[in-house]
């Protein structure tokens, strides 16, 4: 079912400008978004005009009847400002990090390494184990939970530093995903994991460290490239929906 929704002089003339300026269509469906219009609406409207634009028709005037309009859920704007520090009427108080929409990031992780280690246990019949009396149980869950707890921290730490960053918060991903592998990589080399090991194969890890190394800038640079391609074809503000 359809429903026929108008719209003032001022959001056509705003949605033909930017289009006229170059502006991706979903560029100027989340800025409506973000001054309270509704998604199916937004994105309807949008699409209107641009399907006029295709077929070389005359642009929607005063209304655009929009099918299928279902209200979507809508999370509650935050009170605070985005970042580390909050801002009260008579200090600024800095938290240590901060997570508006808790979801569980990391259950597909968990899930595939579960079920591959249960597998394992199967295939090497090492059920038995976790119920040995000689086994080490309370050590090896003592220091899995520390290992997990420090792998997690590096994506804490990551949310933490990034508004710190300021306009270079583009590389901060692909510095962390490089520095793990490097780190990792270097410590191993200390640690004497790849005594005896061919010298062919010692080049080979050298080799992917310092393709990784340079991946990263690339990444890094190209991040930069984007960010200024999309500031010179951000959309104006849009009008706030009434």
């Amino acid at each position: 079912m359809g429903v026929l929704v108008n719209f003032s002089p001022e959001i056509r003339d705003w949605i033909l400008h930017n289009l006229d300026r170059g502006c991706a269509g979903a560029d100027l469906v989340e800025s409506m978004i973000s001054h309270n219009f509704e998604p199916a609406i937004a994105r309807g409207l949008v699409d209107a005009f641009m399907r006029a634009r295709r077929e070389g028709a005359a642009p929607p005037q005063e209304a655009v009847m929009i099918e299928d309009v279902v209200a979507e859920y809508r999370y509650e704007a935050s009170r605070l400002a985005p970042g580390t520090v909050i801002h009260t009427a008579d200090r600024e108080i800095a938290v240590f990090a901060r997570l508006e929409r808790p979801v569980i990031a990391l259950l597909g992780g968990f899930t595939v390494n579960f079920l591959w280690c249960l597998f394992l246990n199967a295939k090497n019949k090492t059920f038995g184990d976790y119920v040995k009396k000689d086994s080490p149980i309370l050590a090896n869950i003592f220091f899995g939970a520390v290992a997990g707890a420090i792998w997690t921290c590096q994506f804490i730490a990551f949310k933490t530093g990034e508004p710190q960053m300021g306009k270079q918060g583009y590389v901060g991903w692909a510095v962390l995903m490089a520095s793990s592998i490097m780190f990792s990589g270097a410590l191993g080399v200390m640690l004497g994991e790849w005594k005896g090991t061919s010298t062919r194969t010692r080049s080979l890890l050298f080799t992917g460290l310092f393709v990784l190394l340079g991946s990263a800038v690339i990444a890094g640079y190209s991040g930069k490239l984007g960010q200024a391609a999309a500031a010179s074809k951000a959309p104006v503000e849009a009008p706030a929906a009434k």
